[in-house]
Parts: structure tokens; C-alpha cells; sequence
């Protein structure tokens, strides 16, 4: 199982849009195969910024 979660902002220019962007994920299932190599579970945090324009 494995949930995630994300939101956007936006700020716009003269001729485009700036957004950061963020987010995360975490995993509940251990990603090793016995107890005796430990229960390690996944996940990430992610921003990201940008700029969007037409051409």
C-alpha cells in the first residue's frame, strides 16, 4: 500500500506562470523479504519549481 499527497501553487508574470509544486509518498509494506534483513518501508518528499510560458 502506498499513499501520496500533493499540492500546487501558482504565480503569475507578464507573459507566463511560476508554481512550486510539492509532494510526498510513504509505502507501509517493509520492501525486505525477512525480519532478520530489517523493515525498512519506501518514500519520497518532491518540490519542484518552474516557469510556464507559450511560445
Amino acid at each position: 500500500m502506498l499513499v501520496s499527497a500533493a499540492s500546487r501553487c501558482r504565480l503569475y508574470g507578464r507573459e507566463g506562470e511560476w508554481f512550486i509544486e510539492g509532494g510526498g509518498n510513504y509505502g507501509f509494506i517493509d520492501i525486505q523479504k525477512d525480519k532478520m534483513n530489517g523493515a525498512n518501508k519506501t518514500g519520497a518528499a518532491v518540490v519542484v519549481v518552474g516557469y510556464a510560458f507559450s511560445l
